[in-house]
């Protein structure tokens, strides 16, 4: 058996994955989505590797995703969570209709969310619009996942939103580094609304790269730096589960 190819730089690894056909997830929640070519606004690696984010994919397991009727993805660039959701609930036997939004201000981003919809048979909609995006209420529970770079305090308002008491969210904060002004604000709004929990990033470790098999030799400080997302302002998520009974 001959000795499998070496990969010694993350752009070599980079260029094998985008060189596959079709070009799938390789690991994580949405393993086996059909991606893109490029990302926007994030890197692109660790979307096709399966590890962006990673401290969130409990969120997006197939059980949690059930409890839902909609789906609203506030700054979904080229639609890694919206694609990504379609493509999970899209072989549940749920017996009801999923709704999925994009909402994005980057025209380019939402031509690759739409051509990555059409390569996977997704029924989602992209718009760049929130006004559009929740203009009807559905009778059912409704997660809403925003990441907006820096805007949060302006999107995050309860009055966007007005059937908080059916409205869970995935919130990426950002900021200074050290200062945690965004939190404090969001979590007074919904405090009252919502059960308020953080979520911190995790360093990366070699054991949370995909196990899918890439036929090439990689070290244990290429798979760390290939998972690396570069991350510079955004420093944690909250995660936002209305309470019963809303009491605002």
């Amino acid at each position: 058996m001959p000795p499998k190819r070496r990969i010694r730089t993350v752009q070599e690894l980079t260029d094998l994955i985008r060189l596959r056909s079709p070009r799938r997830i390789l690991g994580g929640p949405f393993q086996g989505l059909i991606y893109g070519g490029r990302s926007f606004g994030s890197m692109h690696l660790p979307k096709l590797l399966g590890t962006y984010e990673r401290e969130l994919s409990g969120c997006f397991s197939a059980a949690n995703l059930s409890r839902y009727e909609r789906f609203v993805n506030i700054g979904c660039a080229e639609g890694y969570y919206a694609n990504g959701i379609a493509y999970l609930l899209k072989a549940e036997p749920r017996g009801r209709t999923t709704d999925v939004t994009g909402v994005d201000l980057n025209n380019e981003a939402l031509t690759e969310a739409r051509r990555i919809a059409d390569w996977n048979g997704l029924q989602v909609r992209f718009v760049k619009e929130l006004e559009a995006a929740l203009a009807s209420s559905p009778a059912g529970r409704m997660l809403v996942i925003c990441d907006v770079d820096g805007a949060e305090t302006h999107i995050m308002a309860p009055s966007y939103f007005p059937v908080l008491d059916r409205t869970d969210f995935i919130v990426e904060l950002h900021g200074p580094p050290g200062r945690r002004a965004v939190l404090d604000e969001i979590w007074s709004r919904f405090a009252s609304t919502h059960k308020c929990i953080t979520i911190e990033f995790e360093a990366r470790r070699p054991g949370d790269f995909p196990s899918s098999e890439l036929g090439v030799e990689l070290d244990q400080k290429l798979k760390i730096e290939a998972m690396d997302e570069r991350r510079v302002t955004s420093f944690c998520w909250l995660s936002l589960e209305a309470k019963p009974k809303c009491q605002s």
